[in-house]
């Protein structure tokens, strides 16, 4: 059994390239008035990073320091892809937010889905 470990612990330079991308990322969707707050610490095992919503305008972004390498070719690559995939995760937030509601109404929907098409159009 091989007990070689599959992680190492990423630098501050590497942080500094996850939070540029993600900032790049938020800039090109339209979501920069959203602030963003971003957390550098060791999180479960398996979890690159995660985003959770503060209020409606403000979000946390959290890299896991301790970042898992295995099927990983090039870190630069994977903490820019794991970045846009949290800034994408922001990017439809308000429509997840409101699939988790007990009650939301037609407007409501309707609004949050026409926002996000407006910022794919953008993208696309």
């Amino acid at each position: 059994m091989d007990t070689k470990s599959t992680s190492i612990m990423l630098t501050d330079a590497q942080r500094d390239i996850f939070q540029e991308e993600f900032k790049c990322w938020q800039l090109k969707i339209g979501l920069k008035h959203v602030e963003i707050y971003f957390v550098f610490e060791v999180m479960s095992e398996k979890v690159y990073a995660t985003i959770s919503t503060v209020y409606e305008h403000m979000s946390v972004v959290k890299l896991n320091k301790k970042f898992e390498t295995f099927g990983v070719d090039n870190i630069e690559s994977k903490l820019k892809s794991s970045a846009k995939h949290e800034a994408m995760h922001l990017l439809i937030g308000r429509f997840s937010s409101l699939a988790n509601a007990r009650f939301i109404t037609k407007d409501q929907l309707e609004d949050a889905e026409e926002i996000l098409v407006r910022k794919l159009m953008y993208l696309i």
